[in-house]
Formats: C-alpha cells, sequence, structure tokens
C-alpha cells in the first residue's frame, strides 16, 4: 500500500466511520480497497445478488443494450468526464433492493494518474415507494402536456420523484435527467438557502411560495415561482407537491421598476433615498475597526455653464462627472445623486485619513479636468464635504447631512474639500433658524421698504429714490443686515417669494404716489444674481407693472456687476427684455469687482452706481480722484448715467459736482425713511434747492 493510499484511507475512515451513507475507496479495477461500515453492511453479505448502475432510474426499470452499465463502465466515464452521478441499485436474494444516488470520483496520483475512485451514494429506496402512486405518463400523458406550469412531487430531501413535460420545456433538461436527482443540483447557490427556509416554514404551515433560479440547459438561469405543498400520509414520509410557472419576464419586469424606483436616469447613480439605505447597509455590515467616509460634492461653476448653454449641455456635463466618479473610485464605493450638481459618496472602508485624502485629491483632479461637449471646451470643479463614521455621527442620514455642512464650507473657497466639525454644524444651525425666521417674516409680514433720494448735486433735485429692504424682526431677536437675509433666501430658495413681494410692493407704492401726487420719483429696486438668471423673472416684471399700472419708465432694476460677469449670456437676454418693457437699468457698486468694460458696450444699460468704498479717500487721495473722474468720463461717453452711493460730506458733494457726477446718494441727502415718510422728506428737501451754489448758478444761467 502506498502512502498516497494510506493517507486517503485514515481521511476516509475519520469522515465517514459513522455516516449513514456509502462510501469507499475503488482501484482502478474497480476492486474495493477501502469500505465505511455502512458499505460492508449493504455490500459484504451473502444476500447482495447483483449491483445495477445506471445514469437514470429509468435505465434501472427498463434495461437496455447499453445499460445498466458494468462498475467499469462507470469507472471509464467518471476518469473520462472527471465524475460521474448516477443510480445504483442493490439487488438481494431474500430481501427488498435498495436504491441509492451515487457520485464516483477518480483521484490522482502525483504523477496525474489515477490511483483511485471514491464512491459515495446515499440511500433513496423510498422513492420507489413513491413511484408506484405517481400517475402513468401512458394514461395520462397528453394531460401532462397541456400543463403550462410544472408540477412536480419531491421526498423529504427534496429529490424529484415526478415531474410534468413543461420541466424539460422550460429547463431544456429531459424530465428523467432529473427524476431522483435534489432539486437543489438546478438551483442557483444563491436561493438555496431561501428554499431552506420556505421548507422550514411548512412545519408551521401547510403552504408556502418562493422565488428562486432554475438552470437550463444553455446555460442560463429562469426565475420560477413555486407553490409548495407539504403532504404527509400514514403510509409514506413527507412529500413537497409543487406548482412551479415562469416568471422571468415579470421578475425582469419588476427589477427593471424597482431599478428606476433606485436610482437617478440622467447618471444612473443611486438616488437620494437608496444611496441613503445603502449607507445604512453600510453601518450594519461594516467589520469592527474600520471607518466609513461619506462626502458631499458639489460642482463649481455648474450654473453659469447650465444657464448659459442650456440644459443639454448642463445634463451631458453631469454625465460627463458622473463617469469620472466611477472611475476615480473602488469597487465596494457607492455613488449618488442629489439632485442638481450635488453628489453623494460612500467610501467603504476606509481605515485612515490619509486614505481619505488620497481618493479625495483623485476626485479634484478628475472633475477639474477640461471637458469638451459639442465642440466647446468647458470646466467645472467641486467643492467636497467630508464626514466619517462613527465620529461625526451613528445614522446615514446625519453622515449626510454633516458632510452637506462640510461642503458649505468649502464652496467658500472651491476646488477644495473640508472635514465637518461641530462648529460647522452650528453655524449650518443658525442657518436654518434664519431660515425659518425668513419664512415667518414672509407669513407675518414683517419685511418693509424704505426708501433712500438720490439728488442733483447740483440743484438738489429728487428724481430718483433706491427702495432699500428692512425686517422688522420682534426686539428680542437681534437685526440681520440684508446682505445677510439675502444670501439666506437665495440659499433656501426664498428668493423668489422674497423678490416678488419687493417688486410687488415697491411699484404699488410708487403708482399710490404717482396717482395721488401727480409726480413720483423713479424708483430702483436691488435684483440678486439668481433672480436674473431666472426664467420666471422677465415676466414677473412685466406682470407686475400691469398689475399695479406702474409706467415702466417709472422703474430701475439695478444688478450688481457680478451678475454681469458671471452669468453675461442670460443677463444679456433678462437684461435685453426689460429694456424692451420700458425700464431702466443700473449696475450696482461699479468697480468692486473684477469689472470688464465690454459689458458696458454689449448691455443696454442707463447708469452706473459708483461704490462707496471710492468715496472714503477721494477728498486726500488724487489717485481715488483720478478714477472717479475717469468712470465718470467714460460713463458719459457711453451716454450712461453716473451715481455716487455713500456721499456723507458737503466737500464730498461738492467735488463730485465739479467733476460731472448726475446724482448722489448717502446720509449727506437723508438716510433710508420709511414709504409714509417720503412725501414730507420729498417736500423738505425742495427748500433746500435754492440755497445750493451750484443752483443758483444754473438758475441765473
Amino acid at each position: 500500500m502506498t502512502q498516497e493510499t494510506s493517507e486517503w484511507m485514515l481521511w476516509l475512515a475519520a469522515a465517514s466511520q459513522k455516516s449513514p451513507d456509502i462510501s469507499c475507496l475503488l482501484d482502478p479495477l474497480g476492486r474495493l480497497v477501502y469500505l465505511n461500515p455502512t458499505t460492508e453492511r449493504l455490500v459484504l453479505t451473502t444476500e447482495l445478488a447483483q449491483m445495477l448502475w445506471a445514469t437514470t432510474l429509468e435505465e434501472l426499470d427498463t434495461p437496455t443494450e447499453t445499460a445498466p452499465l458494468s462498475h467499469l463502465d462507470v469507472l471509464k466515464q467518471a476518469q473520462e468526464s472527471q465524475h460521474w452521478q448516477g443510480f445504483l441499485k442493490l439487488q438481494y436474494h431474500s430481501q427488498p433492493a435498495v436504491l441509492l444516488t451515487a457520485t464516483v470520483v477518480p483521484l490522482l496520483s502525483a504523477s496525474d494518474e489515477v490511483a483511485r475512485f471514491h464512491l459515495s451514494a446515499q440511500d433513496i429506496t423510498p422513492l420507489s415507494a413513491e413511484r408506484a402512486f405517481l400517475p402513468d405518463p401512458q394514461k395520462y400523458g397528453q394531460m401532462m402536456e397541456l400543463l403550462d406550469d410544472v408540477v412536480s412531487l419531491h421526498d423529504a430531501h427534496l429529490n424529484t420523484l415526478f415531474a410534468t413535460p413543461a420541466l424539460k420545456r422550460l429547463t431544456g433538461f429531459p424530465t428523467r435527467q432529473l427524476i431522483g436527482r435534489s432539486a437543489f443540483q438546478k438551483m442557483h447557490p444563491d436561493d438555496q438557502k431561501k428554499a431552506l427556509q420556505a421548507l422550514k416554514s411548512l412545519k408551521r404551515r401547510g403552504e408556502t411560495t418562493v422565488r428562486w433560479r432554475h438552470s437550463t440547459r444553455q446555460g442560463e438561469w429562469i426565475w420560477l415561482e413555486t407553490r409548495v405543498r407539504r403532504l404527509e400520509d400514514s403510509w409514506a414520509p413527507a412529500r413537497y407537491l409543487c406548482s412551479s410557472r415562469d416568471v422571468s419576464p415579470q421578475i425582469v419586469s419588476e427589477e427593471r421598476v424597482l431599478w428606476r424606483t433606485r436610482h437617478d436616469i440622467l447618471t444612473e447613480l443611486s438616488n437620494r433615498s437608496y444611496f441613503q439605505e445603502q449607507v445604512r447597509d453600510a453601518i450594519t455590515t461594516l467589520p469592527d475597526g474600520q471607518l466609513l467616509a461619506t462626502l458631499f460634492l458639489d460642482l463649481d461653476g455648474f450654473k453659469r455653464i447650465n444657464d448659459s448653454l442650456g440644459h443639454e449641455t448642463g445634463d451631458s456635463l453631469l454625465r460627463i462627472v458622473a463617469q469620472r466618479l466611477r472611475d476615480t473610485l473602488r469597487g465596494n464605493d457607492v455613488i449618488g445623486r442629489m439632485g442638481g450638481d450635488e453628489f453623494t459618496i460612500l467610501l467603504n472602508p476606509i481605515h485612515s485619513r490619509e486614505e481619505i485624502e488620497v481618493l479625495v485629491r483623485r476626485l479634484l483632479a478628475a472633475v477639474a479636468r477640461p471637458v469638451t461637449i459639442q465642440g466647446q471646451e468647458l470646466f467645472v470643479s467641486t467643492s467636497i464635504g467630508i464626514s466619517t463614521y462613527p465620529d461625526d455621527g451613528a445614522d446615514a442620514e446625519t453622515l449626510i447631512r454633516h458632510a452637506d455642512v462640510a461642503m458649505y464650507q468649502a464652496k467658500k473657497v472651491g476646488n477644495t474639500f473640508r472635514y465637518f466639525t461641530h462648529a460647522m454644524n452650528n453655524d449650518a444651525q443658525e442657518r436654518l433658524r434664519q431660515e425659518r425666521c425668513l419664512r415667518r417674516a414672509l407669513e407675518l409680514g414683517e419685511f418693509e421698504m424704505h426708501y433712500q433720494p438720490q439728488t442733483n448735486p447740483k440743484t438738489g433735485a429728487v428724481d430718483y429714490m433706491e427702495a432699500l429692504l428692512r425686517w422688522n424682526r420682534p426686539k428680542d431677536e437681534s437685526p440681520i443686515s440684508p446682505a445677510r437675509f439675502i444670501a439666506v433666501a437665495e440659499e433656501c430658495g426664498l428668493i423668489e417669494p422674497l423678490g416678488s413681494w419687493i417688486l410687488q410692493n415697491v411699484c404699488e407704492q410708487a403708482a399710490t404716489w404717482l396717482r395721488e401726487f401727480g409726480f413720483c420719483p423713479i424708483v430702483a429696486v436691488n435684483v440678486s444674481t439668481l433672480q436674473l438668471t431666472q426664467p420666471w423673472f422677465l415676466r414677473r416684471v412685466e406682470q407686475t407693472l400691469e398689475a399695479t399700472g406702474l409706467p415702466a419708465h417709472q422703474l430701475e432694476v439695478e444688478i450688481t456687476e457680478s451678475a454681469l460677469l458671471d452669468r453675461k449670456a442670460v443677463a444679456l437676454r433678462t437684461l435685453d427684455g426689460l429694456h424692451h418693457l420700458g425700464t431702466r437699468l443700473a449696475v450696482d457698486d461699479f468697480g468692486t469687482g473684477y469689472s470688464s468694460l465690454s459689458y458696458l458696450r454689449d448691455l443696454p444699460l442707463d447708469c452706473l452706481k459708483i461704490d462707496a468704498t471710492f468715496l472714503v479717500d477721494m477728498l486726500n487721495a488724487p489717485q481715488t480722484q483720478a478714477i472717479i473722474r475717469a468712470i465718470i468720463e467714460l460713463s458719459h461717453a457711453l451716454n450712461l448715467e453716473v451715481v455716487a452711493e455713500g456721499v456723507e460730506y458737503e466737500e464730498q458733494r461738492r467735488l463730485l459736482a465739479e467733476l460731472g457726477c448726475d446724482r448722489i446718494q448717502g446720509f449727506l441727502v437723508s438716510p433710508a425713511v420709511p414709504a409714509h415718510e417720503v412725501p414730507a422728506l420729498l417736500a423738505r428737501l425742495n427748500p433746500q434747492v435754492q440755497e445750493l451754489p451750484e443752483a443758483k448758478e444754473a438758475l441765473a444761467a
């Protein structure tokens, strides 16, 4: 006996000593080398008459020229195919036969030659008794052929006792090849646990339904929905009666619907709810000692591209960015789209901050690469907020919210990343509180318009006023500057209702003054960049003028320089529309941004407003005076009027008059006052007109 044979025998002896199944070793000629006690009891007995081998049960029942097989035929097939699977029938002289399902596997030596064969077999004798009670195919064959669903019967071990012809139509396997074999042999491995649980549930209730995948002869999988009923009779062990139908098309349709409910259609990334579900699952299954990182991304510059080049270009850009994110991340990482130009990423797992930063820097670089769409080279970047589990939150919602908070801080710089800190959370909570207060203020009417006059620096005539928003907050709450709460309104989507309220209020008030006094200065209304780029804004102005009866030339729309520089194409369309309506157009805070003088030529403007910062040192700084003079001369050359803001001293007024400034605005003339004080203010300013030296000279001329 070789050392290899000895090792095999020792292994088998240990593994199969108490097994109820046959387990033995055969030499290449089929002679027994080792057998366990069960084999010895069944085979080495004087009662044994013969051993019949066959591939199917039918071949055992109806012998042919080629079946049953000899044991040497079985060994030859096992050697050629690396295994043989079939049935073994032990016939005895004076006791019932034993039916076994058998598997023979060749065992190779170190030189890759067959040294032994291993035979394993299980007793399925009850199958013979069961088959006696099954429908006779000769009598009921035509009826069974008409059944579209598969009707099958299985023993307690799920070995197939009987199946209608529909099984072959669905799977391609001849029914005889499946009889006597376990249904688990053709079942998808991922479905076997589910099937076992369904069978266990039958002990509590008599019937259940399970969906599972059955292999086909072509190597594919089909979905079957099987109703299983447990049968118990006094003369036989438990059996299972099954009715199965092909639900593959239905499953495909359901999976398609499920996919659409879980994914963003444009980018094919996880949508908000499914991403949250994936984060929750990751938290539940995360091994001890590992971390998760949640990233929140917002594209820098996307809105400018989307507004100027159209939504089709914007959608193409989002798809390209989504693919770049996929290409950059690892296999287990998850990407979601929250909506608009916002994305979320789950890094799973993470072992250190250094690992996070390596991936985040790759993401920043990937997004920042130029994108060419329809022949145009476009550039965007991204701002990324980061939160980690478990340090920054114990649940998906908190992690995503904290990553969003950190992204907001990164957005202030752009094209960078920030980790969440609790100090950031305090800032976010304050923004949320301000948002709630803003909504309440709109509902309760806490906003009020004040008006600040603009006068001719030479004559003192008041022909213009700027409408300024004020928030009359409760006395126990600290004041908030308009610049701050307007920014909050833009962030939380309140700028549309707030901007509409301002426009309506100002136009109604100006129309009232015009009707009552027969005179009203032209009223200027500030419009944010966000409002200017909304498709509804132009129509809203037109509707408001029509509803209030205010002539369009009585309204001046003030926009910031940044609105023109950031979104020139969109601004041009909107401003052209306002110009055709007849409203005046002014650029506020001129000179404070990165000015591009080309828009003074391209846009239908009427007025420039010099920012108050230029007036701070104008009396003592020749360079500042030169800048103001240049702005005024350039504006007049382009037929634009000039307004100087922040005028507080008489000396400033006098110098601006000498330089040719058209109007001044500031505390020297008057602070902004509520609407009910405007008539008195205008009456008080009028007597002063005659006292100005420049007015006397102008009147005398």
